[in-house]
């Protein structure tokens, strides 16, 4: 049982000595202990054997020369992990565990390797909170503002704010700004002096510019501003006269007889207008006196309208005669007739007769020289003896038709366009005055 050689003699089948040798190899048995750690589920096989479960296992095996080859084998199983792994995101927002993304609420297993290599299964929860969206509906009136986690605003518009909801995730809220208008508008009025005008409960009488404020609808400020016209209430004096008889009508009211009276109009504004009438009662007469200088005949009355009548021709209205005075260029007898202003009232005077036509009435010599004739486009008046001074020829209606002042003793005047018919000169100088009748035709 030891390694040697030994030397044995054996008998042959022939009785003969058979020596055998033995040279003895003694292998030795081997002996080996291992210890291993496998994980739960997993097994380990030794030689022909599989060891799944924890434990010492002494195995023999047979080595490479047919020993026994003793293996002793330390078994270990480790248990694999399995755990909860709950999370929570937020929409829009995803999860990643061992190379796996998740982003939608859910269950996941994912198996990991533990410290000890074995699987650690880890059960992922994902929650998915929601990204919450809501509106905030705001108004404000124009001038003010609105104010949302730290920003301010003024003008009308859509602002989303990013707020942080209890769950973590965002929360956006969309401020949706209505900006209302201040009104401000101009209210023109007028009233009369003496009058007042409310508004909001404000009376005003004075002009000027007054500022209001009101509520609008939709709860802003709407400044009216009243712009005040006082128009004056207008007093005025209506001096007005009238003839005995007759009446004065104002603003549907007649009167007859003198006085003051007043009457209240309505004026272009709108206004009171006090028209105070001082009425006069009128009864005139006419005073028809005449006074006579040479061959002029003047009335004394002032204030009529006045027309010069031929009494030897049946009273005839002497053309354009109608002058307080009236020169006669042919001698004859004369009256004038008065129209009184303003009652119509109609006298005439006596006739007087005029005589003395063509007659100097200062100096009958008087040596004066009228030539060509007078009928002539242009005739020369001429005297020797004096300068001619004041120069008038009148018509036959007692019109003026020349007047000069020559400081020459010679004038020609030009009678183209005169009508045929007779015509007195009439010479005004230092001589005296000269009247000389004349004929064109």
């Amino acid at each position: 049982s030891t390694a040697g050689t030994f030397v044995d003699t054996l008998q042959t089948s022939k009785s003969c000595d058979s020596i055998v040798t033995t040279n003895l190899i003694v292998n030795p048995v081997k002996r080996t202990t291992q210890n291993l750690v496998i994980c739960n589920g997993e097994s380990v096989t030794v030689g022909n054997t599989v060891h799944s479960t924890a434990g010492t296992f002494i195995d023999t095996l047979q080595t490479s020369n047919s020993c026994d080859s003793i293996v002793t084998t330390q078994l270990t199983v480790v248990s694999s992990f399995a755990s909860n792994n709950p999370q929570t995101i937020c929409s829009g927002t995803s999860y990643s565990i061992n190379g796996n993304v998740y982003t939608i609420a859910g269950s996941y297993n994912d198996t990991l390797i533990s410290v000890n290599a074995c699987d650690s299964i880890v059960t992922t929860i994902l929650t998915v909170n929601p990204t919450t969206g809501s509106n905030n509906t705001q108004t404000i009136c124009q001038g003010e503002s609105y104010s949302i986690n730290g920003d301010t605003y003024t003008v009308a518009g859509s602002f989303p704010t990013t707020f942080q909801a209890v769950s973590g995730c965002d929360s956006i809220v969309t401020t949706v700004l209505t900006v209302n208008p201040t009104f401000v508008t101009t209210n023109p009025q007028t009233i009369c002096q003496g009058e007042s005008y409310t508004i909001n409960g404000s009376t005003y009488s004075v002009a000027g510019s007054y500022p209001t404020t009101f509520q609008t609808i939709n709860g802003c400020d709407s400044i009216v501003t009243t712009i005040l016209t006082v128009n004056p209430t207008i007093s005025s004096s209506n001096p007005q006269t009238i003839c005995a008889g007759s009446s004065y009508l104002i603003n549907g009211n007649t009167y007859t007889l003198a006085g003051s009276y007043n009457d209240t109009l309505i004026s272009v504004t709108g206004c009171d207008s006090v028209v105070t009438t001082i009425l006069s009662i009128s009864n005139p007469t006419l005073n028809t006196n005449v006074i006579i200088s040479g061959t002029t005949l003047s009335s004394l009355e002032n204030n009529a309208t006045y027309q010069w009548l031929d009494c030897g021709n049946n009273n005839l209205q002497i053309g354009s005669a109608t002058n307080q005075s009236f020169t006669a260029i042919e001698n004859g007898s004369y009256a004038v007739q008065l129209t009184s202003l303003p009652c119509n009232l109609v006298a005439t005077s006596l006739c007087f007769t005029i005589d003395n036509v063509g007659i100097d009435e200062v100096n009958k010599n008087f040596n004066l020289s009228i030539y060509p004739n007078p009928s002539a486009e242009f005739f020369t008046i001429e005297s020797n003896e004096f300068s001619l001074g004041n120069i008038k020829i009148f018509d036959a209606s007692g019109k003026v038709v020349f007047e000069k002042i020559e400081s020459q003793n010679s004038l020609q005047i030009d009678s183209k366009n005169w009508s045929d018919g007779v015509y007195m000169i009439e010479i005004s100088s230092d001589k005296g005055i000269l009247h000389q009748k004349i004929i064109k035709e």
